[in-house]
Protein backbone atom coordinates (compact mmCIF):
# COMPACT_ATOMS: atom_id res chain seq x y z
CA UNK A 1 0.00 0.00 0.00
CA UNK A 2 2.42 2.59 0.85
CA UNK A 3 4.92 1.45 -2.10
CA UNK A 4 1.73 2.41 -4.69
CA UNK A 5 -0.69 4.02 -3.49
CA UNK A 6 -3.44 3.98 -5.43
CA UNK A 7 -4.20 8.36 -4.96
CA UNK A 8 -0.67 8.77 -6.96
CA UNK A 9 -1.91 6.96 -10.16
CA UNK A 10 -4.89 9.78 -10.70
CA UNK A 11 -3.42 12.73 -12.84
CA UNK A 12 -4.85 15.12 -9.84
CA UNK A 13 -2.08 13.62 -8.32
CA UNK A 14 0.51 15.03 -10.50
CA UNK A 15 -1.40 18.20 -11.13
CA UNK A 16 -1.48 18.65 -7.22
CA UNK A 17 2.49 17.96 -7.16
CA UNK A 18 3.10 20.38 -9.98
CA UNK A 19 1.45 23.04 -7.83
CA UNK A 20 3.06 22.17 -5.13
CA UNK A 21 6.36 22.73 -6.76
CA UNK A 22 5.83 25.61 -9.04
CA UNK A 23 4.68 27.30 -5.50
CA UNK A 24 7.53 26.58 -3.66
CA UNK A 25 10.24 27.13 -6.38
CA UNK A 26 8.53 29.98 -7.36
CA UNK A 27 8.48 31.85 -3.81
CA UNK A 28 11.84 30.80 -3.25
CA UNK A 29 13.01 32.69 -6.57
CA UNK A 30 11.57 35.61 -5.81
CA UNK A 31 12.67 36.00 -2.23
CA UNK A 32 16.18 35.44 -3.48
CA UNK A 33 15.69 37.49 -6.45
CA UNK A 34 14.33 40.73 -4.46
CA UNK A 35 17.72 41.64 -2.44
CA UNK A 36 19.45 41.79 -5.81
CA UNK A 37 17.45 44.33 -7.31
CA UNK A 38 17.00 45.81 -3.89
CA UNK A 39 21.10 46.42 -3.82
CA UNK A 40 22.10 46.25 -6.89
CA UNK A 41 25.82 47.84 -6.29
CA UNK A 42 26.46 44.95 -3.29
CA UNK A 43 25.35 42.34 -6.57
CA UNK A 44 27.39 43.75 -9.29
CA UNK A 45 30.28 43.95 -6.42
CA UNK A 46 29.84 40.15 -5.96
CA UNK A 47 29.64 39.51 -9.68
CA UNK A 48 32.56 41.30 -10.40
CA UNK A 49 34.53 39.68 -7.41
CA UNK A 50 33.14 35.85 -8.66
CA UNK A 51 34.68 36.91 -12.33
CA UNK A 52 30.96 37.14 -13.84
CA UNK A 53 31.66 39.46 -17.05
CA UNK A 54 29.70 42.61 -17.67
CA UNK A 55 28.48 42.19 -14.09
CA UNK A 56 27.16 45.53 -14.53
CA UNK A 57 24.26 44.46 -16.70
CA UNK A 58 24.00 40.92 -15.52
CA UNK A 59 23.32 41.74 -11.63
CA UNK A 60 19.94 43.54 -12.50
CA UNK A 61 19.14 40.93 -15.03
CA UNK A 62 19.57 37.95 -12.63
CA UNK A 63 17.32 40.15 -10.25
CA UNK A 64 15.02 40.64 -12.38
CA UNK A 65 14.60 36.46 -14.20
CA UNK A 66 14.94 35.80 -10.10
CA UNK A 67 11.49 37.81 -9.84
CA UNK A 68 9.74 37.93 -12.56
CA UNK A 69 10.57 34.01 -13.41
CA UNK A 70 9.78 33.29 -9.65
CA UNK A 71 6.22 35.09 -9.82
CA UNK A 72 5.88 33.62 -13.32
CA UNK A 73 6.31 29.83 -12.09
CA UNK A 74 4.13 30.74 -8.93
CA UNK A 75 0.92 31.23 -11.57
CA UNK A 76 2.03 28.97 -14.16
CA UNK A 77 2.52 31.69 -16.80
CA UNK A 78 4.62 31.13 -19.74
CA UNK A 79 6.26 27.95 -17.33
CA UNK A 80 8.35 26.27 -19.45
CA UNK A 81 9.86 29.49 -21.09
CA UNK A 82 10.89 31.00 -17.46
CA UNK A 83 11.47 27.47 -15.97
CA UNK A 84 14.17 27.53 -18.72
CA UNK A 85 15.71 30.32 -17.70
CA UNK A 86 15.85 29.65 -13.89
CA UNK A 87 17.50 26.22 -15.06
CA UNK A 88 20.39 28.65 -16.73
CA UNK A 89 20.53 30.69 -13.68
CA UNK A 90 20.94 27.99 -11.45
CA UNK A 91 23.79 26.49 -13.32
CA UNK A 92 25.69 29.67 -14.09
CA UNK A 93 25.43 30.21 -10.38
CA UNK A 94 26.75 26.62 -9.75
CA UNK A 95 29.88 27.39 -11.95
CA UNK A 96 30.84 30.53 -11.36
CA UNK A 97 30.09 31.23 -7.92
CA UNK A 98 30.55 27.26 -5.94
CA UNK A 99 32.53 25.38 -8.90
CA UNK A 100 32.76 21.88 -9.20
CA UNK A 101 35.30 20.93 -6.57
CA UNK A 102 33.08 19.69 -4.20
CA UNK A 103 28.95 18.53 -4.33
CA UNK A 104 29.38 20.85 -0.60
CA UNK A 105 27.88 24.30 -1.01
CA UNK A 106 25.88 24.40 -3.97
CA UNK A 107 23.42 21.47 -3.01
CA UNK A 108 20.63 24.53 -3.19
CA UNK A 109 21.07 25.83 -6.05
CA UNK A 110 21.02 22.32 -8.05
CA UNK A 111 17.97 21.57 -6.03
CA UNK A 112 16.50 24.66 -7.68
CA UNK A 113 17.78 24.25 -10.81
CA UNK A 114 16.03 20.29 -11.32
CA UNK A 115 13.09 21.67 -10.11
CA UNK A 116 13.45 23.85 -12.27
CA UNK A 117 14.14 21.63 -15.01
CA UNK A 118 11.46 19.59 -14.02
CA UNK A 119 9.04 22.11 -14.67
CA UNK A 120 10.67 22.67 -18.01
CA UNK A 121 9.97 19.39 -18.80
CA UNK A 122 6.61 18.88 -17.57
CA UNK A 123 5.08 22.29 -17.63
CA UNK A 124 2.89 23.81 -15.13
CA UNK A 125 0.10 21.63 -14.83
CA UNK A 126 -3.40 21.72 -15.17
CA UNK A 127 -3.86 24.47 -12.25
CA UNK A 128 -1.28 26.52 -13.99
CA UNK A 129 -2.29 29.74 -15.90
CA UNK A 130 -0.64 28.60 -18.98
CA UNK A 131 -3.52 25.66 -19.20
CA UNK A 132 -6.55 27.66 -18.31
CA UNK A 133 -5.41 30.13 -21.88
CA UNK A 134 -5.00 27.15 -23.41
CA UNK A 135 -8.37 25.73 -22.98
CA UNK A 136 -9.93 29.22 -23.47
CA UNK A 137 -7.71 28.97 -27.23
CA UNK A 138 -9.61 25.76 -28.33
Amino acid sequence: MLINPPQLNKPWATDKALFLLRLVTGAIFLVHGLPKLQNVAMTTAFFTKIGIPMAGFFAPFVGVVEVVGGIALILGLLTRFWAAGLVIDMVVAILAAKGLASFKGYEFELLLAVSSLALFLQGGGRWAVDAMLLKKMK
